[in-house]
């Protein structure tokens, strides 16, 4: 447990760092300074979104039945995504569910590197899914992103003040960029939530099941839509005063 920490924390600092470094190199110090209060805030909402997630992940697996296993055939793929490399884990897990029988099913797209050391998986009570994570694993993880989440607020408020007092009218140009912006995300967030309306609304009207995955996309979606929207409408109030 105190290694998965140390291990997510880790990754949380080197890819904080990388993207620091992008930004930086992209836009210059003054420009990442001026604007840090919603750089961090944007952390926050990024790590909450993934301590919904696994929370969510969790409570789905919470059921899952805690059998003997292994896995074997461990390989890597580079794949180029999004103009970088990417490597990406293959492995074939073995199993013995409760019905005494031994199983075995191929998992392919994993970021992370499987345990090769593991002795137990989690499969559902159908024999349909396998997780190599337990749901206490998961839960544990939701709860150091959601109190990172919480440090990264309350780190961006005096940011916020700051950034006030520094700069107490935003000017004519940064209320145009922050317009058009907003009616870019506004699309991009509706074009997402459309996307899984029926995966969410229309299985709920049809009383059938709502996949965890899709019901948090759905919703990230209608957020980003609607603070987009407001941003677009306060920034253009802005400018006709």
């Amino acid at each position: 447990m105190e290694g998965n920490m140390i291990n997510s924390i880790l990754l949380i600092a080197v890819t904080v760092c990388a993207i620091a470094s992008y930004l930086m190199g992209r836009f210059g110090v003054e420009r990442i300074k001026k604007n840090l209060h919603l750089i961090v805030l944007g952390f926050a909402l990024f790590m909450l979104f993934i301590g919904v997630l696994n929370y969510q992940g969790a409570q789905y697996s919470k059921n899952f039945k805690c059998v003997p296993g292994y896995i074997t055939d461990v390989k890597s793929t580079r794949r180029y995504v999004s103009k970088h490399f990417r490597t990406e884990y293959s492995c074939v897990i073995h199993y013995t569910f409760t019905d005494g029988k031994m199983y075995y099913t191929k998992q392919d797209g994993l970021v992370d590197k499987p345990n090769e050391n593991l002795s137990k998986v989690w499969v559902s009570r159908d024999n349909e899914e396998v997780h190599m994570f337990s749901p206490k694993s998961s839960l544990s993880s939701s709860m150091y992103n959601f109190m990172l989440a919480g440090l990264l607020f309350l780190i961006s408020i005096p940011l916020f003040i700051l950034h006030k007092k520094k700069y107490p009218r935003l000017s004519a140009d940064e209320l145009e960029d922050a317009s058009i912006i907003g009616m870019i995300m506004s699309f991009v967030g509706g074009i997402v939530a459309v996307l899984n309306i029926n995966a969410v609304i229309g299985n709920f009207i049809r009383h059938e099941s709502i996949e965890y995955f899709n019901l948090d996309i759905f919703v990230v979606g209608l957020l980003i839509t609607v603070v987009s929207i407001i941003v677009v409408v306060y920034s253009k109030r802005k400018l006709k005063y």
